[in-house]
């Protein structure tokens, strides 16, 4: 379901009316992101999540290249088998490569490391935890005025849990505003 979701926003936006005239993809970005992702950790894990990005990003032959860092808040959630777990923050660095495929639109992948702070509760007992990772993503841009655009992306991250031996993957979708300088 969260697949066919990506899919048809992805549709929309190649439908929204061509207002923006050619983008130009390089320089300073900022904005905001809201985001749901679903974990496996031995049980279902999921939430939104919410925060800021900011990057610096070029074109040059056609190709698109940035570097960017976000860091969300997060109502990710779950228990199960005697576990509770709460996960706070996600912070992550991101190296995104990509090409426009009209003049206002960019389609992307991104490779990031990522640092989560968690909580979790085993039977009764409160452990405060950092998970480190990977995530794979891919995405678009879609330009609504010169500086001005919207995104969308779907993720799939590898991690482990630093202080337990506890391996976890999932998926994350988000949608955001772009202000580029």
């Amino acid at each position: 379901m969260k697949k066919n979701m990506m899919i048809c926003a992805a549709g929309l936006a190649f439908m929204l009316p061509q207002t923006a005239s050619a983008q130009d993809w390089n320089g300073i970005y900022v904005g905001g992101q809201l985001g749901y992702n679903s974990y496996d950790v031995d049980t279902d894990v999921d939430g939104l999540t919410y925060g800021v990005v900011a990057g610096f990003g070029g074109t040059s032959g056609g190709l698109y290249g940035a570097i960017e860092a976000e860091f969300n808040l997060s109502n990710v959630e779950g228990e199960g088998s005697g576990v509770e777990f709460e996960e706070n923050s996600i912070g992550a660095i991101n190296l995104i490569a990509g090409a426009p495929i009209a003049p206002n639109t960019l389609l992307y992948g991104k490779l990031g490391f990522f640092r989560s702070d968690v909580e979790y509760e085993i039977f009764g007992v409160n452990f405060d935890d950092t998970g480190t990772g990977y995530e794979l993503a891919f995405g678009g841009e879609f330009a609504l005025q010169n500086n001005l655009s919207i995104r969308g992306e779907v993720g799939f991250f590898d991690g482990e849990f630093d202080d337990v031996d506890v391996e976890f993957d999932g998926t994350s979708l988000s949608l955001g505003v772009i202000s580029r300088f």
